[in-house]
């Protein structure tokens, strides 16, 4: 039996939020701000402290300005203060653990604040939907499972709609291209 090495990374999920909730990557969240990438990532990954000897450095006060946040609740102290490790590594024996197909069972039941925040998103994306034409709200909405939960390959968004995969693959680009610019987000190539 094989031993397995587990390496888990706390990242500062606060500011992870705050930037994929509105940005597809981090990278296009520091473009759009004209931030630096690397340093935005050493705060989420926590391997930087955003307080200095006397009190939030430049970035940490600019981060909480573009996204609304104080920078105690971005950058909650304890996270920073070393209380949780950035990083832990075990080795444990393989037969300890579930097979994976059953981890997939084991998820934590979500709190009232995150399905607040997951009905809040949902009439946000079903107001942006609404904007497009049926057939790119369509493809979108089967595309990604939006309703039923089940994402749907482009060979069956094809069969559903009567058109061929490449024409669900530019329905889609077309309708990705207006919710981005819908919500401001600005297309790099």
């Amino acid at each position: 039996m094989r031993d397995l090495r587990l390496e888990l990374r706390c990242r500062n999920n606060v500011l992870w939020h705050a930037i994929f909730d509105l940005f597809p990557s981090v990278s296009a969240f520091c473009r759009a701000h004209q931030l630096s990438g690397s340093d935005v990532g050493l705060l989420l990954n926590r391997k930087a402290t955003p307080y200095g000897k006397h009190g939030p450095v430049l970035l940490a006060r600019r981060l909480a300005e573009i996204t609304g946040y104080s920078v105690e609740t971005l950058f909650p102290p304890d996270l920073y203060a070393g209380v949780i490790p950035a990083c832990a590594v075990a080795e444990v024996e393989s037969g300890r653990f579930l097979p994976l197909g059953a981890a997939q069972h084991l998820t934590l039941p979500p709190s009232q604040e995150d399905q607040l925040l997951a009905k809040e998103r949902s009439e946000l994306i079903d107001a942006a939907l609404r904007a497009l034409p049926s057939r790119q709200q369509q493809v979108i909405r089967s595309r990604f499972g939006l309703g039923d939960g089940e994402a749907r390959e482009y060979s069956l968004v094809a069969t559903d709609i009567g058109v061929s995969c490449e024409r669900v693959r530019q329905i889609e680009a077309q309708a990705m291209r207006k919710l981005r610019r819908a919500v401001g987000m600005v297309e790099y190539a």
